[in-house]
């Protein structure tokens, strides 16, 4: 079965920002310790994530009808960092209306 979704992973995307977080900390630490030169270049390395990056987290979802009970299953899992997420919810249908729909109105 192939995924039905790509979004981007929470997980990698949180470890992205984390990191990035990180590196300004590292950044500015070596503020006045480096040559203007050194600074500019560490600066200029540090860009913030794009989660179009991390787009890994394959998604599988189902939505059926089966015994008078309306079934959703979703799972999902990165192929990067193997978050994982799935959940299973079933609910009752909804009574079924035999009187006739009012008319539109104008």
């Amino acid at each position: 079965m192939s995924a039905e979704r790509y979004s981007p992973c929470p997980a990698c995307v949180a470890r992205a920002q984390k990191n990035h977080e990180a590196a300004i900390i590292k950044r500015d630490t070596a503020y006045g310790k480096i040559t203007a030169a050194e600074y500019a270049d560490l600066a200029a390395l540090i860009k913030p994530p794009n989660p179009a990056m991390y787009t890994t987290y394959a998604e599988y979802f189902e939505l059926y009808l089966r015994a008078g009970k309306v079934m959703i299953s979703y799972s999902a899992q990165c192929s990067r960092c193997d978050y994982k997420h799935s959940f299973v919810r079933e609910e009752p249908q909804p009574p079924v209306s035999l009187t006739e729909p009012a008319e539109p109105s104008a």
